[in-house]
């Protein structure tokens, strides 16, 4: 099989049938995972992957590996499994095994890392058994009777009694679920070995059951039992993935889809991810300061047109922004943040980006504006004319996406955040801005 590594962002030279796969490929995966951003741009012959990262399977002979377009020169793989491992599972904070990853495709580095978990969970607690209720019909009462159907049925089958019976069962929501992505996973990666390894860990997960199974996606939105705590790194995976890859039919799967991710949703976590830090170490420094996600705020006011109404009426609704991110004191924000996965090369990119951010920092009377970008870049700060004050500072920085790190890698940019809003406002982000 052939493996073609592309960058994002960045035009593909192939040749014209080639390039025809890859554009029909990336238009059929557009229609699967409906991005808000798009996978494709370019033109016929010189096509440009966006809005994605990892490898995808063009073909029965062509697999695409997407690298990010900021060219880190770490292991990206392992940063992005730090970003989409769900951190509101408690297992000690940090996904160690990440750090230990050799340079992979993110197909791979997804796959080890699970199978480290799962391994670990099964070797520990054994297949995870859970109280099941199941609908039966037995010649022998062993459940609750459901008199209501035994009373229609009982002058046909005298001794059939329809019950409904609990048993402690390894064929449950969770082990199906866990199986399901091992597969998953073990159709993804390139290798053979790890493919290997993972089906034979989801058969101690299932001993005796069919290796094959549906799952409802929707059970990823569920909490591990607690008694089976020790499944809680693998369960956090497995509902990472199954958020992801959902779409995909189990044909797909099959046919050796990859693993590709959306990667502008993960800046976004990782800003937020950032900002919490940069507040509980204000709070420990006795300065109390307030994280917040994406939230909506007021920018324009309905507007009131009259009889007859002008074309224009169309647009007369109200507007509103809404920040990546945002620090506050009490009820006074400090700085309102935007995350943009982009490098930004272009004067004309910049420019909307620099617009956003000023309009939202206005909007919210935000005294500083930050625009924040994946690659690894020191703060550049301007001072702003006109607005009054608020904004009075802009400035944009690079946090290291695909270097990044889950625990220290927090805690770093945390105070890389607090530090640059501190200087440019003057002391403590908590005082009033000059």
């Amino acid at each position: 099989m052939k493996r073609l590594t592309v960058r994002e962002g960045v035009p593909v030279s192939l040749d014209a049938n080639m390039a025809l796969a890859v554009r029909r490929r990336l238009i059929a995966l557009q229609g699967e995972l409906r991005p808000r951003i798009g996978f494709l741009s370019g033109t016929d012959a010189l096509p440009v992957v966006r809005n994605l990262v990892g490898s995808v399977q063009i073909s029965p002979d062509l697999v695409l590996d997407i690298e990010p377009k900021t060219e880190p020169n770490g292991n990206w793989a392992a940063a992005l499994i730090d970003l989409i491992v769900d951190d509101r599972v408690e297992y000690g904070g940090q996904t160690h095994e990440a750090s230990h990853l050799p340079r992979l495709v993110l197909a791979d580095a997804l796959a080890r890392l699970y199978a480290e978990q799962l391994d670990g969970a099964v070797r520990r607690e054994g297949p995870l058994a859970v109280l099941v209720q199941q609908d039966t019909t037995r010649q022998r009462l062993v459940g609750r009777l459901d008199v209501s159907k035994w009373v229609t049925h009982s002058l046909i089958h005298p001794t059939e009694f329809p019950q409904r019976q609990t048993t402690l069962t390894i064929d449950n929501d969770y082990t199906r679920a866990l199986g399901w992505v091992a597969e998953a996973l073990a159709v993804r990666c390139t290798d053979a070995q790890l493919a290997a390894r993972l089906r034979h860990i989801a058969a101690r997960l299932r001993p005796g059951l069919a290796p094959h199974t549906t799952v409802d996606p929707g059970v990823a939105t569920r909490h591990i039992p607690a008694q089976w705590r020790a499944y809680a790194p693998a369960w956090s995976t497995a509902c990472a993935v199954l958020r992801r890859v959902s779409p995909v039919h189990r044909s797909g799967l099959l046919e050796g889809f990859g693993l590709a991710l959306e990667p502008w949703p993960l800046l976004e976590r990782l800003l937020l991810r950032s900002l919490y830090a940069a507040a509980e170490q204000s709070a420990a420094a006795g300065k109390p300061l307030r994280a917040q996600g994406h939230s909506s705020h007021a920018l324009l006011s309905a507007a009131q047109v009259g009889d007859p109404r002008p074309p224009l009426a169309r647009l007369a609704r109200a507007r509103g922004v809404e920040p990546d991110g945002s620090l506050w004191v009490g009820s006074r924000v400090v700085a309102t943040f935007e995350a943009k996965y982009s490098r930004a090369d272009s004067d004309t990119t910049f420019r909307s980006h620099v617009f956003q951010a000023m309009t939202t920092a206005a909007a919210l009377d935000s005294p500083m504006a930050v625009l924040v970008y994946p690659e690894a870049s020191e703060p550049v700060t301007w001072a702003v004319h006109g607005f009054h004050g608020k904004p009075m500072r802009f400035s944009a920085i690079g946090i290291d996406m695909f270097g990044y790190r889950r625990g220290a890698g927090d805690e770093l940019r945390g105070q890389r955040l607090l530090r640059l809003v501190t200087d440019q406002l003057g002391g403590s982000p908590t005082d009033p801005p000059c």
